[in-house]
């Protein structure tokens, strides 16, 4: 077996504010990261290649230790980057600059409910936060997410014959070995918020690289967006409002008699009063919409491979990944400002 590694450094830093916790839906803004990814990335990769699709032609590709095929993927209107030896961090940084995706920064966002397991992976979209009394319309180009506020790198994957040097196998698996995030601070928790989003052209699925077994975010709910202590209602203080996607919610048959009691040290976007003489939802009639994702010992255990070299596609693998932080996870408090995350990624081919 193969194996090759991929290592990025992020080092997000978070707006403070007065009180509470740091939600993503008001309070977040991108402050600046290192100037630059650190560290080396795919090496020694022997028969197996890899390479970086473009939807732009890379003019300074030869700077980079890139080798361009603009004639394989060409009926897409799309450019390969074959990389050489060892695919560098300034590489990586180049080739997502010029796509327009996030480089030195990355901004909370959320795919809204989605079940890779079902739905189409073409489907799969990213999106800004909600703000106060205005929901994200997934309908609606306008809520889409900036590509700076994520990543995106797509890899194709392909496999020399070494008795035939320039043709390529079909057949072979490429598996996910390795998929490590962590922080230099245990105290910090911002990488739990992670997640890696890929599709291969038959299958994707959301990881979540931090947890022991899969599982779901809830993507609906009652928030406090204005940071006033309480859930928010409408413009004419009637009733309240609810956030994001849900299944079902009902309304209290009455206005609310008094505030709620919760003290500021125990508010935050999440957490907060009910408003005195508005109609609250009750909170138990809330089923809100979900967005599932997989833990990664399945992957790590080579149980389950992430590419192939197809023939149906030009004997490559494909590896289109997104890595994003979800905003509705709630590892995205305020005590993360000034801090990041490292991820390693590992791939490894089955001879």
């Amino acid at each position: 077996m193969l194996t090759f590694s991929l290592a990025i450094l992020f080092n997000i830093s978070l707006a403070a504010i007065v009180c509470g916790t740091f939600a993503w839906y008001t309070y977040a803004t991108r402050t600046g990261l290192e100037k630059q990814y650190h560290g080396t990335t795919v090496g020694d990769m022997g028969s197996l290649q890899a390479g970086l699709v473009s939807d732009v032609r890379l003019d300074e590709f030869l700077v980079y230790d890139l080798a361009e095929d603009d004639h394989t993927l060409a009926d897409e209107g799309k450019y390969v980057y074959w990389c050489k030896e060892r695919i560098e961090a300034r590489t990586i940084n180049y080739v997502l600059h010029e796509n327009g995706y996030g480089t030195t920064q990355m901004f909370p966002v959320t795919s809204g409910a989605f079940d890779y397991m079902s739905d189409d992976f073409d489907s799969f979209s990213l999106y800004r936060n909600p703000t106060y009394l205005v929901n994200y319309d997934k309908e609606d180009s306008e809520f889409t997410a900036s590509k700076e506020d994520y990543v995106h790198l797509n890899f194709v994957f392909r496999f020399e014959d070494v008795d035939n040097i320039g043709d390529y196998l079909p057949g072979y698996n490429v598996f996910l070995s390795n998929c490590k995030v962590e922080t230099a601070n245990p105290e910090h928790e911002l990488y739990k918020s992670v997640r890696l989003f890929y599709r291969n052209g038959y299958e994707s699925c959301i990881i979540n690289p931090t947890a022991e077994e899969s599982g779901s975010n809830d993507v609906g709910g009652i928030l406090d967006l204005n940071a006033d202590g309480f859930y928010d209602y409408d413009e004419d203080n009637l009733y309240e409002v609810i956030y994001g996607e849900t299944e079902t919610f009902e309304y209290n048959p009455e206005k609310t008699e008094n505030d709620g009691d919760l003290g500021w040290a125990e508010l935050d976007t999440f957490n907060a009063n009910h408003k005195r003489g508005v109609v609250a939802i009750n909170e138990s009639t809330i089923k809100p919409k979900t967005v599932v994702y997989s833990d990664l010992e399945k992957f790590t255990s080579k149980a389950k491979a992430i590419t192939f070299t197809d023939p149906a596609y030009h004997n490559l693998g494909r590896f289109d990944m997104f890595l994003y932080f979800e905003g509705w996870d709630r590892h995205v408090v305020n005590k993360e400002q000034g801090h990041g995350f490292n991820l390693d990624l590992a791939f490894a081919v089955q001879m």
